[in-house]
């Protein structure tokens, strides 16, 4: 099966369910209730939409090609990492803060590297992730061609999320305006 016919197949089983979902999450942007509670809930039905594409997804536990490249997260994602790992966080300026921070300057800073929390190549703070690595599934029909540092050119085939990915980037701008990469709200140990 093809990158594009695993999309399709995922559009047509959930064709109600992940349009659904999407609405629940746009409503959380509206809602009055404590941004945490919020926060949440949107996670929940982040994960829920992911249900519907991990099944098809060639990702699998102690994958970790996706793991060394950049991973941009609100400071309410860092601060929920930080809770649960005991770790202390960096205070950062914030991604855009600088004249030169572009999304190629953070991707130039940060692939290749592998994420703080990767640990014999599982996710040490899988409960906790960010959303972005919640969202984001390969549709290739190989293993290898998922690996960005053994080819820097891969084209990796994902599940299209976009629109839920900026969603949650606006709902977390209602806690704060920062965003950074995980490598930079916690430096490797």
């Amino acid at each position: 099966m093809t990158p594009q016919e695993k999309c399709d197949l995922i559009r047509e089983k959930s064709n109600r369910a992940l349009p659904v979902l999407f609405e629940r999450a746009k409503l959380l942007l509206k809602d009055t209730a404590a941004f945490d509670n919020r926060a949440h809930k949107l996670f929940r039905i982040i994960d829920e939409m992911a249900g519907h594409v991990a099944e098809v997804a060639l990702c699998k536990k102690n994958c970790s090609f996706c793991c060394y490249q950049a991973v941009l997260i609100s400071e309410w994602e860092a601060k929920q990492i930080a809770k649960y790992t005991k770790r202390k966080m960096i205070d950062i300026a914030g991604y855009g803060s600088a004249d030169d921070d572009t999304p190629e300057s953070l991707r130039d800073k940060h692939n290749n590297l592998p994420c703080t929390f990767l640990h014999d190549g599982d996710c040490s703070i899988y409960p906790v992730r960010p959303a972005i690595c919640r969202l984001h599934f390969s549709m290739a029909n190989e293993i290898s061609l998922c690996d960005i540092v053994g080819d820097p050119g891969a084209t990796v085939p994902y599940f299209d999320f976009e629109q839920t990915k900026i969603l949650t980037m606006c709902f977390m701008m209602q806690y704060s305006t920062k965003f950074g990469d995980i490598r930079d709200f916690f430096a490797l140990k």
